[in-house]
């Protein structure tokens, strides 16, 4: 695939993982999850399904991305595999504002700092008259800013495999080297610690 094809010429160790979700109302998630590993194929699979179908409805996007950062939701955690020290990515697609009844902006962010940290580059899709000038584009934008991500604008379903790629190479631009910083600090930390 194409990620696969990127992170051979990125010379970089991809690893990959989806986590799907439906609110079920009052309160509840219904999550679909494959664990942080080198295959794309459960990824390729979704977007392949989304191509025939429309997104939409309810999201509790923030309960998805806490329950996809090993945080308990609703009596549920799981531990997805995010390794110490690697630089860390989460591509949310929706055209759904992202509900509060769970978790906040402000709480998603703190566990996305405190995980080492995973920058966010929401997917959004355009849904209805208004386009991306909404809550949608607002709120996510938001969730971006405050997790040192970016938002991408995505036509539709079909353009969705591309967008994907376009994200992780952006996010591969702006975050490569926060592994290579943590392990070799600049001169100055040095000088202040003696």
């Amino acid at each position: 695939s194409e990620m696969s094809g990127l992170a051979r010429a990125q010379n970089i160790s991809l690893q990959v993982a989806l986590v799907t979700f439906a609110y079920m109302g009052k309160g509840q998630n219904q999550f679909e999850v494959s664990k942080l590993g080198p295959e794309t194929e459960p990824l390729l699979q979704f977007v392949r399904k989304l191509s025939t179908q429309s997104v939409g409805g309810d999201e509790d996007l923030y309960s998805a991305l806490m329950y996809a950062m090993n945080q308990p939701v609703e009596g549920k955690q799981i531990n997805m595999g995010w390794r110490s020290g690697a630089a860390k990515i989460a591509l949310p697609i929706t055209d759904e504002p992202p509900k509060e009844d769970n978790f906040t902006l402000s709480q998603v962010a703190k566990v996305a700092e405190d995980l080492d940290p995973v920058h966010m580059y929401p997917l959004i899709t355009p849904k209805g008259a208004l386009g991306w000038l909404d809550s949608t584009d607002r709120s996510l934008g938001a969730l971006a800013k405050a997790t040192g991500g970016q938002t991408m604008q995505v036509r539709d379903a079909k353009a969705l495999p591309k967008a994907i790629v376009d994200a992780m190479k952006l996010a591969i631009r702006q975050h490569r080297e926060e592994v290579w910083r943590k392990e070799h600090p600049p001169y100055m930390l040095y000088g202040i610690a003696v």
